[in-house]
């Protein structure tokens, strides 16, 4: 991959999922008196991956690509992901 000022990659340093977008104030403030002093963990087996991408100056997002992950032979194409 080659860097230039036109076609910068975008790393997300700091991933993160959002759960439950769409709750009422009064429904947040409710789960948070409840679960806030709880501890969470867990694990999960991913067996697809989305990727999506926005255009600029749009709001929604649209696949890109699927990714199974069914123990299928693993071939890399990082490279064509920026293209």
């Amino acid at each position: 991959m080659k860097l230039n000022d036109d076609n910068k990659p975008h790393f997300i340093m700091e991933p993160h999922l959002t759960i439950a977008r769409k709750l009422k104030p009064w429904q947040y403030e409710k789960a948070w008196l409840e679960y806030s002093n709880s501890h969470f963990t867990g694990r999960f087996i991913a067996d697809t991956m989305t990727l999506l991408k926005r255009p600029a100056g749009e709001m929604k997002y649209h696949i890109a690509k699927k990714f199974e992950f069914q123990n299928l032979p693993v071939a890399t194409k990082q490279g064509e992901l920026f293209g």
